[in-house]
């Protein structure tokens, strides 16, 4: 039998896409509990130099706020070095000190596990993810520069929905009580006095997010967002020396019971209310990786509350000759998103994320499928015409444009 080179070159493809597991290779992830406290460590496995980031949770004592593992774990498949430190101080000198040492044990754990052609990038410092509790404290370190053993150049400093703090004998910044306001942990109170004099403008700089309905009436008792907004205020607006801070209040956040109906739970893990981690557009998590980039972050202050199905690249619902139009037009490019046509996250557009949207064809985002990094098998194969679009749309654009450069 007769078989036409087009349909010889369909059944290639269709080849590939069946039987090759397709897997995320170039940000393959080393999860560990290094000192077997609850503490998360996230390395990217391939060769490279990676900049650190802390991640600090909410809550204190046996409270915690946010999804520590999955923080780091998304912080190195971005090229970051993650680590969370699972903090139990119970009194607000212990969890400050404990930060503090957060970061020598970044840097020390990160070193002890890193690969023969693998550096930590320290040329910028290091930057500091807080959450709650975990805001204000990230707000504190980066004013003082320093750990128990050395100084530190503090550079992005990602602030979620941060906590008021309380007042009282546990809430002072220093042993034996406050001697002035700022010495307070409550924000209001530290902020009415101090104008974040510390922080060196030079090189941090700050990104500010809250849900709107992290405040009065579905948070009863703190007001969030004008929180975040003083803060916001304090450094754009500080004498002669303002610091550089983006602020993006999202919509509200409702995940609906048996969670808190508050947009303060926007940042907690998936089980506890939380949105998921998902470089998408309608997740906040794109803007923090983004903001770590160095890139700006998104106009859209829209939350989804589930992933768009793998190969949906126009976000309508169906993964069809749409979706293919748009990886045809990125292949081979790097510096990508998932509306671009990267579809596990690894910044490029490649025979990869062509095999992930081949599996998921025709199907509707509103059963969502579970997002793998490996596919065996296909939902639905496309016809050899639609193959073929794809096929001379690579080979057109890869002509015709360059890549750009790895960001």
């Amino acid at each position: 039998m007769n078989i036409s080179p087009a349909m010889r070159l369909y059944f290639l493809v269709l080849s590939v896409i069946s039987f090759h597991p397709f897997t995320i290779d170039l940000y393959a992830v080393l999860i560990s509990d290094p000192e077997g406290n609850g503490s998360f460590l996230g390395i990217p496995e391939n060769p490279g130099s990676f900049r650190p980031v802390l991640y600090n949770h909410g809550g204190m004592g046996s409270l915690v706020g946010g999804d520590m593992e999955l923080a780091v774990q998304k912080l190195a498949e971005a090229g970051l070095i993650g680590y969370a430190q699972r903090r139990t101080g119970t009194s607000v000198p212990d969890t400050l000190t404990e930060v503090q040492n957060g970061i020598d044990d970044l840097l020390d754990l990160a070193a002890d596990n890193l690969g023969p052609e693998q550096t930590i990038d320290l040329s910028q410092g290091v930057s500091l993810i807080g959450y709650s509790r975990g805001g204000l404290l990230a707000l504190k370190i980066a004013e003082l520069k320093t750990t128990k053993t050395q100084e530190v150049t503090i550079d992005k400093v990602i602030i979620m929905a941060a906590a008021p703090g309380k007042l009282g004998e546990a809430g002072h910044w220093v042993e034996g009580g406050a001697t002035s306001l700022k010495d307070y942990t409550t924000m209001d109170e530290y902020l009415k006095e101090s104008n974040l004099a510390g922080i060196d403008e030079n090189t941090s700089e700050f990104f500010l997010l809250a849900a709107n309905n992290d405040q009065p009436p579905d948070n009863p008792n703190n007001n969030l967002v004008d929180l975040v907004l003083t803060i916001h205020e304090r450094l754009t607006n500080r004498t002669g020396t303002p610091v550089e801070s983006t602020l993006k209040i999202f919509d509200d956040w409702d995940y609906g019971p048996p969670h808190d109906p508050s947009g303060h739970t926007l940042f907690e893990s998936q089980a506890d209310g939380g949105q998921a981690l998902q470089r998408q557009t309608g997740f906040y998590w794109l803007d923090v990786i983004r903001f770590l980039e160095g890139e700006e972050v998104t106009l859209s202050t829209l939350l989804n509350e589930s992933p768009a199905v793998p190969g949906d690249a126009n976000l309508d619902g169906v993964i069809d000759v749409g979706d293919l139009g748009i990886v045809g037009s990125n292949y081979n490019m790097v510096g990508m998103e998932f509306t671009d046509g990267d579809f596990n996250e690894d910044r490029s557009v490649n025979i990869t994320d062509l095999g992930i949207l081949g599996a998921h064809w025709s199907v509707s985002s509103e059963t969502r499928i579970p997002f793998t990094t490996s596919v065996d098998t296909l939902a639905r194969v496309p016809e050899p015409q639609t193959f073929m679009m794809i096929l001379a749309a690579i080979t057109c654009y890869s002509k015709r444009r360059h890549p750009h450069p790895v960001r």
